[in-house]
């Protein structure tokens, strides 16, 4: 569980919120919500050596599906987590990027933020 100081409140149904909560990941949501990235693997050849080949591997995040890790992590509906600071967002990403890489089960290059949660 993480608590996240929110750059500028946001109301909610639950009221003024100054801080958002996000609980740890479960398996039950991963199966729901599947990973919230998309890898992309290119094997390319030296066009030289050509025994030397290089793997190009791009992630992209699927924001949305990030979107919903919030929502469901933290019990706030879809308006709140949209009007939530973008730097706040971000550092609500790297902590669920972070439970991923930690779990083993993800490819996911270590998780880096300039804001980290207190536990």
């Amino acid at each position: 569980m993480a608590d996240f100081k929110l750059s500028r409140p946001v109301q909610s149904h639950k009221g003024e919120l100054e801080t958002v909560t996000l609980r740890e990941i479960k398996a039950r949501d991963l199966f729901d919500l599947g990973e919230p990235v998309e890898i992309e693997r290119e094997t390319k050849g030296n066009y030289v050596d050509r025994n030397t080949f290089g793997v190009v591997t791009r992630v992209k995040r699927n924001m949305p599906a990030f979107s919903r890790y919030i929502e469901r992590l933290s019990g706030l509906d879809f308006p709140t987590v949209g009007a939530l600071a973008v730097p706040d967002v971000m550092a609500m990403v790297a902590y669920i990027e972070k439970q991923l890489e930690e779990a083993g089960d993800s490819p996911l290059p270590p998780a880096s933020s300039s804001s980290s949660p207190t536990a």
